[in-house]
Order: C-alpha cells, then sequence, then structure tokens
C-alpha cells in the first residue's frame, strides 16, 4: 500500500515544480524541518525539498497527530512502514515471476 498526499498552497496552486518545491512555500515551521533533517529524514538542497521527502513530512506529522508519538518515533515508523512497503512490492514481483514459469 502507497501513501500519497498533495501539498496545496491556496495562493500558488500545486507548489511541486520538476519534483522540487522551496521548503519556504510549505506550511512547516523552519525549525521543525531542521530537527528533521538532523536525523536524517529529509535531505533538504539549498531552501529545497524534493517531492518524496515532502510526502514523507506529510507521513512523519500525521504518525504524530494520529499515534501521539514524538518525532523521533514518528520517523522511525515511517521508515519501516516504507520498507514494509518494499518488501511487500519485492514480494508480489517474485510471486508474478514464479507464475511465468
Amino acid at each position: 500500500m502507497r501513501y500519497a498526499i498533495e501539498i496545496y498552497n491556496k495562493s500558488r496552486g500545486y507548489v511541486y515544480e520538476e519534483g522540487w518545491t522551496r521548503q519556504e512555500d510549505l506550511p512547516y515551521h523552519p525549525l521543525l524541518m531542521q530537527r528533521l533533517a538532523d536525523v536524517g529524514a529529509i535531505e533538504p538542497r539549498t531552501g529545497m525539498l524534493s517531492q518524496a521527502d515532502a510526502f514523507k513530512v506529510d507521513k512523519i506529522l500525521r504518525l504524530r497527530r494520529c499515534l501521539g508519538v514524538n518525532l523521533s518515533g514518528a520517523v522511525i515508523i515511517a521508515e519501516l512502514m516504507d520498507r514494509l512497503d518494499d518488501i511487500e512490492t519485492e514480494i508480489d514481483r517474485q510471486g508474478k515471476k514464479e507464475t511465468l514459469f
């Protein structure tokens, strides 16, 4: 199962351009973004954030809100969810290969 959230900025419409957006256009506090970068959850580049990292920030904040865990816990849970998705994809791919033979 894949999770995706589109980020919408009322004044500019969809803020993603070529897979990157400016951090200041996102509705997150700069200190939060810095903390996430410090723990390695996201990799901003000169004030820009990739679309995948923006989705990851949304997922982390949603986990904090829904589960009531701290930021570090939400980062760990998000990473584990991504790894489980990768494993499920690999299992599905292996199952399809076996049915072809």
